[in-house]
């Protein structure tokens, strides 16, 4: 993340965790501008003796534990956990199974980070299984983007989600209207359903850009922006099987370093 977190960016409960801290003065204000400071990683003393062990550095472990914490093997086995505290996170006993896992963090963390682009989903001819997700269709002459399909509306202040517009064909695929002539064709129902947070991610998105909560129409790179964030979910679904097994190779000799 390269900027502020707000506690509620996504729900009261959201929380950052910095890969590094910075030793600034005591005085410092975020309108200093350039402070100068040191850097250090954010590890506990138990995390260094682990990385220098198997020398390795913080951003692997730092991937190491996106990847893990996005497999949905590892959230079921620890879901009661995952509801009250942190549980422990595996670590793998050698650094060739961790910079594996970290490289799986890092495709994690692309995925999700829409401010990176990537071949195949957001840049250049999109990947064979991604070209029919999300295509924005109109029924007839030019494509019309605003947003009147009933999806978000303002209640003292609150952007509150509504009903919206969907037709679910009978392979499950799901078309979602901006309005009654344009909408995205073919979004699978697990992309359509992802939560992240909390929330369904792609019908908040659209709560917030109702025309009557936006104040104008999407213009043709939002709409396909949307196209782009179903493309990254259904992207990062496809992982779900090698995140598994990458949480099972790490567990089947891990050590375990306790969340302090």
């Amino acid at each position: 993340m390269r900027q502020l977190n707000d506690l509620n960016s996504m729900d009261s409960g959201a929380r950052g965790f910095p890969l590094y801290l910075y030793d600034t003065k005591k005085d410092a204000t975020l309108f200093d501008g350039e402070v100068s400071a040191s850097r250090k990683a954010n590890l506990t003393e138990k995390a260094r003796t682990y990385l220098e062990s198997i020398e390795a550095n913080e951003s692997a472990l730092f991937y190491h534990t996106l990847a893990v914490l996005h497999s949905l093997a590892y959230r079921s086995e620890h879901a009661g956990a995952l509801k009250q505290d942190w549980p422990r996170v595996p670590l793998p006993p050698n650094r060739e199974v961790l910079m594996k896992s970290a490289a799986l963090g890092q495709q994690v963390a692309a995925l999700m980070d829409t401010e990176t682009p990537i071949p195949g989903i957001t840049q250049g001819d999109p990947r064979p299984e991604l070209a029919a997700i999300a295509l924005v269709i109109t029924d007839g002459g030019a494509p019309n983007f605003a947003v009147t399909a009933h999806w978000g509306r303002q209640q003292g202040g609150i952007v509150m989600p509504g009903t919206g517009r969907l037709i679910t064909h009978e392979d499950g695929a799901i078309d979602v209207y901006l309005n009654e002539t344009t909408f995205w064709k073919h979004i699978p129902k697990a992309v359509w359903e992802y939560r992240l947070g909390g929330y369904q991610v792609l019908k908040k998105w659209l709560s917030y850009r109702e025309t009557s909560v936006l104040g104008r129409s999407l213009k043709p790179e939002e709409a396909r922006e949307f196209t782009h964030i179903a493309r990254r979910i259904a992207a990062l679904l496809a992982l779900n099987e090698a995140l598994d097994a990458n949480y099972r190779t790490v567990t089947s000799r891990a050590l375990h370093l306790e969340h302090e």
